[in-house]
């Protein structure tokens, strides 16, 4: 589970490319990449399509992402959550005391990822857009009715 995330971070390489990034104390990331770092630090590991929605939704009011970045957003929460687990693990280990399985603050943050590997990420996307209300509001309701792939066209314009 872990390798996959690595293995769909490295097959999107090219797509970091077409989106802005941003300065941190170690260099500058992929801003959609900030995003998913500090979602994940505010829900301690803990992901949930809700708290994903609400959390972007807040961000988007100031400052919107881009579809590239809404596209590159799975892969990065799945990132984020796995540079959690291992920033856990070495606190973890760095303290004297292993904590028993039923206290395991492992459990539900790999429970989470295991949870994004198995998610279908199209329909939250498509919400995360924010030209996407506008478009469901067609006077016609042709947008509504639409293919997904028929619609995915008009968001990657």
């Amino acid at each position: 589970m872990f390798e996959s995330v690595l293995t769909d971070v490295t097959s999107s390489l090219r797509q970091f490319d077409k989106v802005p990034y941003v300065r941190v104390p170690s260099g500058a990331i992929p801003r959609v990449l900030h995003v998913a770092e500090q979602y994940t630090a505010a829900v301690e590991g803990i992901w949930s399509p809700d708290t994903i929605t609400l959390f972007v939704g807040t961000i988007q009011q100031q400052d919107p992402l881009l579809v590239a970045e809404i596209n590159l957003l799975p892969e990065c929460l799945k990132l984020a959550q796995l540079e959690f687990i291992l920033n856990l693990a070495g606190n973890v280990f760095a303290s004297a005391a292993m904590p028993s399985i039923e206290d395991s603050p492992f459990s539900a943050p790999i429970h989470s990822l295991r949870r994004m590997n198995q998610f279908e990420w199209h329909s939250l996307l498509e919400q995360l857009v924010g030209f996407h209300r506008s478009l469901m509001q067609d006077p016609a309701g042709a947008y509504a009715i639409m293919e997904e792939e028929a619609r995915t066209s008009y968001e990657c314009v």
